[in-house]
């Protein structure tokens, strides 16, 4: 009997590639896990109206990233916006989609970091609770539906079964 031993990838090979749920990895022209990117969704479209300003003159930015999905997108968007001079912070928390940027200074680099986003294909919208409410109950409804179809469809084949046994 002749066994294969499995080797290690090259150190150039990465040990895992990115799901083709994010939208800078996706290289496939497939649509299967895919999902067309929409330019910023803001109001006014002037993001600059939503970044609060505090007592040191720290600047800060709250966005719900409504396509970020895996760890790979937090590294896809932290990275590149942290690459901006004068960004101090960028942090997404991956469980709430919520990015907050912070910079020193006025709000002149929110069209920066909205911009960056929007290249990166991520949507964005400025962070408010009811909006991401909408957003989960949105995501609820497709789950309730494909679990009632895999119920539907396992109680017909347990009857069936039932029948031939």
């Amino acid at each position: 009997m002749n066994r294969q031993v499995a080797s290690t990838p090259p150190a150039s090979e990465p040990l895992w590639s990115a799901p083709v749920c994010c939208p800078a990895t996706t290289t496939s022209t497939s649509a299967i896990g895919t999902r067309p990117t929409q330019a910023l969704r803001f109001p006014n479209a002037d993001p600059s109206a939503y970044v609060q300003h505090d007592a040191d003159g720290l600047s800060t930015l709250a966005l719900i990233i409504e396509n970020a999905d895996c760890p790979a997108c937090i590294a896809d968007i932290e990275t590149p916006l942290l690459a901006i001079p004068g960004i101090r912070s960028a942090r997404l928390n991956l469980t709430l989609k919520r990015l907050t940027v912070s910079w020193d200074g006025d709000g002149t680099l929110a069209p920066v970091v909205a911009t960056e986003l929007s290249r990166l294909g991520y949507r964005a919208v400025p962070f408010d609770a009811a909006a991401l409410q909408r957003i989960d109950d949105a995501q609820d409804q497709r789950l309730l539906k494909a679990m009632a179809v895999a119920g539907f469809a396992g109680a017909n084949i347990m009857l069936l079964s039932v029948s031939v046994w």
